[in-house]
């Protein structure tokens, strides 16, 4: 997950529960402009500069998005089908 992402990128930080790094979706080089985290098994990633989040920067790093969850075998464009109709 993070880890897998954070190898690819340039300039890593640690900043408190979070990572900082340049984005590689628009051509910066602030090592600030990239926000990412992990909150309950998800990935979230924000850039401040070109408003990219996650799919865009895992896309630009030739990574799949599945990367971003917990469960990376889960097809996320695959519709989850083990949900009773009263949604319990």
């Amino acid at each position: 997950m993070l880890s897998d992402i954070l190898q690819r990128l340039d300039k890593v930080r640690r900043q408190g529960d979070r990572y900082r790094s340049v984005c590689p979706v628009h051509d910066g080089n602030n090592p600030t402009a990239l926000s990412l985290r992990e909150e309950d098994g998800k990935v979230l990633i924000h850039c401040y500069a070109c408003l990219s989040t996650g799919p865009e920067v895992v896309e630009a790093l030739g990574l799949s998005v599945n990367v971003l969850f917990r469960d990376e075998n889960r097809n996320v464009t695959e519709p989850i089908t083990n949900v009773s109709k009263s949604g319990v």
